[in-house]
């Protein structure tokens, strides 16, 4: 009797641990919208669409759709025949990039999450330039190039290499992650793909004029630790700026000159679904043990 009542308690903490983890990920994140982040659309949208990874509480969420300047264009939030989905009507848009920063409060559990994304309606414009800032870590250098490096679209371009100058050969990821220190607006990570020697992705993170904090970090090959080098751009509608920024290894690194070249809420932690898994195996093999006597 005492390994089943043992059995039955450890049966008990495997559900709780996994009802922990399930809460852990109740959040109302962003699933899929229309426009598409990074779209350029020929004609201006009549309504933004945004569909959540679960349902958000219509009367807590919303949406914001801002100029490049900052301004707000349309804000609020309307529900759909679909649950999972917020929507927005807008006025007539101008040709620009547009930022769209969504909050939700999960009508599951009440977890809030946030985000954005920018569109752009119309053309772009030609490209007038480029900046560069570099920073060193543990032994490495990493140059981040942002092209044209204005409000909208941009290609961003990060060059890695090891204490000898060589491109560094063990690197798994790369990404950015890009934060407006001028609004609470969430995170946009962006994954950059091998591109010879260099990891390159365009995107329309840069997507209001301000102040942006950019967090590369470089992933290797059996190294637990990842590579992280911290800049910041000032992006008006021309031309951005780089600051000088503390790199990695604790100096001071002077951002280049720009030059005249043609161009949302946390992951809940992996450790609670370890947990559970460990609870259910070993609630498992309590069971076993009770029938077997």
């Amino acid at each position: 009797m005492t390994r089943r009542l043992a059995a039955s308690a450890l049966l008990a903490i495997a559900a709780l641990a996994l009802a922990q983890g399930g809460a852990a990920l109740a959040h109302a994140n962003y699933f899929r919208s229309s426009p598409m982040p990074n779209e350029r659309l020929a004609s201006a949208p009549d309504r933004i669409l945004i569909g959540f990874s679960e349902a958000p509480d219509p009367k807590q969420s919303g949406i914001d759709l801002l100029a490049k300047d900052g301004h707000t264009v349309a804000s609020g939030g309307q529900s759909t025949s679909d649950s999972t989905e917020l929507a927005l009507p807008l006025p007539g848009l101008d040709p620009s990039t547009y930022l769209v920063a969504w909050h939700t409060v999960s009508a599951v559990d009440g977890d809030p999450a946030h985000g954005y994304f920018a569109f752009a309606v119309g053309p772009d414009l030609p490209a007038t330039g480029s900046v560069t800032q570099a920073a060193d870590a543990s032994g490495t250098h990493a140059a981040l190039t942002v092209s044209p490096a204005r409000v909208g679209s941009n290609e961003y371009r990060v060059h890695v290499t090891d204490g000898s100058g060589n491109p560094l050969a063990n690197v798994t990821r790369v990404r950015l992650l890009i934060t407006d220190l001028d609004r609470d607006l969430g995170t946009s990570v962006i994954v950059l793909p091998a591109a010879g020697t260099d990891y390159v992705a365009p995107g329309m993170e840069l997507g209001l004029e301000g102040r942006f904090n950019v967090q590369l970090e470089v992933r290797r090959r059996d190294i637990l630790d990842d590579l992280v080098y911290k800049m910041t751009f000032t992006v008006a509608n021309a031309v951005a700026t780089a600051s000088p920024t503390a790199s990695a290894s604790g100096t001071t690194v002077t951002p280049a000159s720009p030059s005249e070249a043609p161009a949302s809420a946390p992951s809940s932690p992996i450790w609670v679904w370890l947990v559970a898994a460990g609870a259910v195996a070993v609630a498992a093999l309590g069971v076993w043990a009770a029938r077997r006597r």
